[in-house]
């Protein structure tokens, strides 16, 4: 009686060893997943840092050509204001017209 059961306790073991065997190769499958995936995110950081950084400064760049170009288009402008106004001084006399004069002043 006692073999029989010994038998049964051997194959549960026997049993119980190939579920462990299993679970354990599952486990290294998963890992291994796990680790390739892991070095494929560092490998894109590797390439989209860079790619981020250059971004920031052609943003930064893109802001100050923006901010250059409205300030000379303002330069610009008052160049103009001041060209007419001197041709419109240039061709008042005082007498004529003093208000127009201070008003282009």
């Amino acid at each position: 009686m006692a073999e029989p059961k010994l038998n049964d306790e051997l194959l549960k073991i026997e049993l119980i060893k190939q579920n462990m065997k299993y679970c354990q190769d599952v486990t290294d499958g998963i890992t291994n997943i796990l680790q390739n995936f892991e070095d494929k995110l560092e490998s894109l950081e590797k390439t989209m840092v860079p790619i981020h950084y250059a971004t920031q400064k052609l943003v930064v760049t893109q802001k100050n050509l923006e901010h250059t170009i409205f300030a000379v288009d303002e330069i610009i402008v008052h160049n103009e204001r001041a060209s007419k106004a001197k041709s419109m001084i240039s061709s008042l006399s005082l007498e004529e017209d003093f208000q127009e004069y201070l008003r282009l002043i």
